[in-house]
């Protein structure tokens, strides 16, 4: 019987380790209290929540209500010491980069 529960606990528990990375964020909220243009896209994000997922490609999709609002490029810099993580830079209602807890996601002007 010990090993029976013992058995049933290991799936258990490699079931759980194995679906982990379905499990796992794989991008960065933000909000927007006012509409906002992409820096060199011209894409208008309205007010509302915010999903921002690097591809790998050297492009960010940005989300809403998880649903695919545009596929922009962007460049991935490491976090500065000094620099708040967990913010934007906005210029004159554009979005120039998102900053998140270790890295900083620019988007390049035209």
């Amino acid at each position: 019987m010990h090993k029976l529960v013992t058995a049933a606990f290991a799936i258990v528990l490699l079931t759980t380790l194995a679906s982990g990375p379905v499990w796992a964020k794989s991008g960065w909220d933000f909000k927007l209290y006012r509409a906002q243009v992409i820096n060199g896209t011209g894409t208008v994000l309205e007010p509302g929540s915010y999903e921002l997922r690097l591809n790998g490609n050297s492009e960010a999709e940005i989300y809403r209500n998880r649903k695919l609002i545009t596929t922009v490029p962007v460049e991935v810099r490491s976090l500065e010491k000094g620099t708040d993580p967990n913010s934007m830079l906005i210029k004159n209602a554009v979005i120039v980069e998102i900053r998140t807890k270790e890295e900083v996601v620019v988007f390049p002007g035209t």
